[in-house]
């Protein structure tokens, strides 16, 4: 797993920063993060049941504030 700042400045982004084996490579990192949420799988993201939509968005704000986080403890060990 990259940093959030190497991440960033890498051409697929927050895909190169989500845990490593989360899913078939060709997989976007929305597809990641609902791979990681829903690892019993989905039919199709249009038609996710209540509970489903709440995990997978439980998700995404979970890495997204992990993400950040890093991102910021990066930016200030670089400031010194």
């Amino acid at each position: 797993m990259r940093s959030a700042t190497e991440a960033l400045d890498s051409p697929d982004g927050m895909s190169g920063w989500l845990p490593d084996g989360t899913g078939p490579a060709t997989y976007a990192w929305p597809g990641q993060v609902l791979h990681i949420g829903l690892p019993d799988g989905w039919d199709s993201v249009a038609e996710l049941s209540d509970v489903d939509e709440q995990q997978a968005i439980a998700v995404l704000f979970q890495f997204l504030d992990e993400f950040a986080a890093e991102r910021e403890l990066s930016e200030k060990a670089s400031l010194g």
